[in-house]
């Protein structure tokens, strides 16, 4: 679309703005809602905001994006405090710290590992609707190193590049990275909906530390027991 650093920033404010907003609402309900109801959601709403970029098209401007960033900054802004806080409660206090930095490693570790293997995805994506497509085939050998570069956001130079072709080559360039897009989307948010069942079924507020259990409600199918300091989970 042509548009600076500082203008495609202003465009991300809907997806900022409801990260803000939902991290707070999460962070208010924590030790209220159960950690896997709050994470189920989460990872829900990251889904479905990931799937919402399909709604976008290769001639589309940049609002068709509004209502997938809007519900994925809601499942990131529920996501991170949540994390954080699991992070701390399935140890005992003294271990907080530790539990938190490690935490925190495998989150960077994760990020460097989707964004490796979601490029690579997206890259072969893009590459195979570029030279599947009928400039593809009139290119020829140089196809394949076009489509490189169509991955990498030169659109325009791939399109000036192919001469009398320039305007079906730009064409086909826009169409062959929104294929990409929208197929590495929704590749993360088969990921989101996994994660989501992952939360709903392992999730357990008794596998917290009793440091943590007197700030959690029960989940209503875990047994619970009175003792000294009230109704908790019961640990067995």
């Amino acid at each position: 679309m042509h548009i600076s650093a500082w203008g495609a920033g202003l465009r991300f404010l809907p997806l900022t703005l409801a990260l803000f907003v939902f991290g707070a609402v999460s962070g208010s309900l924590i030790g209220k809602v159960p950690f896997r109801a709050l994470m189920g959601v989460a990872c829900l709403a990251l889904g479905v905001g990931l799937l919402l970029t399909r709604l976008s098209g290769a001639n589309s401007v940049w609002t068709a994006l509004i209502p997938s960033m809007i519900v994925t900054g809601m499942g990131m802004g529920m996501f991170n405090p949540v994390r954080a806080a699991l992070a701390i409660g399935i140890t005992k206090p003294s271990k907080a710290g530790m539990a938190s930095g490690i935490n925190e490693t495998f989150q960077q570790v994760g990020t460097a590992i989707g964004i490796a293997g979601i490029g690579a995805f997206f890259q072969n994506r893009v590459t195979a609707a570029f030279t599947g497509s009928s400039v593809g085939h009139q290119l020829g050998s140089t196809a394949h190193d076009a489509a490189k570069q169509i991955s990498t956001g030169s659109v325009d130079a791939v399109a000036a590049s192919a001469g009398s072709l320039h305007d079906v080559a730009l064409a086909a360039a826009r169409s062959a990275f929104t294929i990409g897009f929208h197929d590495a989307m929704t590749l993360c948010a088969i990921c989101a909906f996994v994660a989501t069942a992952v939360a709903v079924t392992l999730l357990r507020t008794k596998d917290l530390h009793a440091s943590a259990l007197s700030l959690v409600p029960p989940d209503v199918d875990e047994p619970v027991v009175d003792d000294a300091r009230g109704a908790v989970p019961a640990l067995s």
